[in-house]
């Protein structure tokens, strides 16, 4: 679904991925600031803001703010998605 070719799709994705997860969803957010479509790519950056408390605008600025910063931080360990602990998934899960 991260790659449907509906932007709105990808979207809700990215909503719900951020949601979900928090900070350790950044990696994953990060990629839709790169997203043909503007909707996709101002999702990304206003999840990303609420996160890490930034003040970036849902914009061209605002994209390219956020990319600046996740190439600054991309390497940062708590930003590594987290595995499920063992036995933590429902057994139709696995």
């Amino acid at each position: 679904l991260s790659d449907d070719p509906s932007a709105t799709v990808r979207f809700f994705v990215a909503d719900a991925i951020a949601r979900l997860q928090g900070k350790s969803a950044t990696a994953f957010l990060a990629k839709y600031l790169e997203d043909p479509d503007p909707s996709v790519r101002n999702g990304a950056v206003s999840h990303l803001s609420r996160l890490f408390g930034q003040t970036w605008k849902q914009d061209d600025k605002g994209v390219e703010a956020a990319r600046t910063w996740w190439k600054q931080h991309q390497g940062d360990p708590e930003f590594k998605p987290k595995e499920p602990a063992p036995g933590s998934l429902p057994p139709s899960s696995r």
